[in-house]
């Protein structure tokens, strides 16, 4: 089984009324990083062959991401007449709370079970002959389910489902991120004295028995040595500090901390 997945970043962001970002809800940060790191992680992650991601006139995107498959929307179809695969996966709204996962199992389910169409808000899992004979010349921003296909309505965890359109949900996203990283740390093997008011980015790296304190933001490629405290008030971002080091009140960029 191949799988193709085409993400739609050409997204109507008029909600966010931002001046600085005009191009797609993908631009935005969760956690100091764009949202489109995060979904092509959890597609690079997947039993995904090949991502295209569709922009409109090359935005940033292009800039953000290492070596994408940008395609404009105008040749999205002979692009895809030309590729071998089973299934495609269209993404078509904002959704950074996806896992490779789930992803996984709702493919092993279409499959298994020879759905036509399996989807839910956002998220969609074509066979093929489906998608090229009934939508691909279709507005694929808003997806109409033909009555004739055999169908999988999905339902999964809400909080991976959610759609970022507007700040409101930005914030609520960067929540359930904030809690899903630090409970990694937790469970294995970091202390974090108040996670409510501590921040890691999902590139971050820590050693066992560190731990952090509130007011506590850790971001970019960092890594953190074994029984490091850290905090409070730290702001570290793509450094990489030595065991058993102990910072706090300080705003650590770039720098590598070793014990003396």
């Amino acid at each position: 089984m191949t799988n193709l997945a085409i993400v739609l970043t050409c997204l109507d962001n008029k909600d966010f009324k931002s001046y600085v970002n005009q191009t797609s809800s993908y631009m935005f940060f969760i956690l100091n990083d764009h949202i489109i790191n995060y979904t092509k992680d959890y597609l690079s992650n997947s039993d995904i062959a090949k991502t295209f991601f569709v922009t409109k006139n090359n935005d940033k995107i292009n800039d953000i991401l290492d070596n994408p498959i940008i395609v404009n929307e105008n040749n999205l179809k002979e692009k895809l007449l030309n590729e071998n695969y089973d299934n495609i996966i269209l993404i078509n709204k904002c959704l950074p709370l996806l896992t490779s996962k789930t992803i996984n199992k709702l493919l092993k389910a279409h499959q298994d079970k020879q759905f036509d169409i399996s989807y839910f808000d956002g998220f969609y899992i074509f066979s093929k002959s489906i998608f090229i004979n009934k939508y691909l010349n279709s507005n694929l921003l808003n997806i109409n389910i033909v009555d004739s296909l055999k169908s999988n309505k999905i339902k999964i965890n809400n909080k991976e489902s959610l759609i970022v359109y507007n700040r409101k949900t930005l914030a609520k996203a960067n929540g359930l991120m904030q809690d899903r990283i630090n409970n990694y740390w937790l469970e294995n093997g970091v202390s974090i004295e108040s996670p409510k008011l501590t921040f890691i980015g999902k590139n971050v790296k820590i050693g066992n028995d560190s731990i952090i304190y509130p007011n506590t933001y850790i971001y970019g490629n960092t890594m953190l040595g074994t029984n490091s405290k850290i905090g409070p008030n730290a702001y570290i971002i793509d450094s990489f500090i030595d065991n058993d080091y102990c910072l706090a009140n300080c705003i650590i960029n770039k720098q590598k901390l070793l014990k003396k």
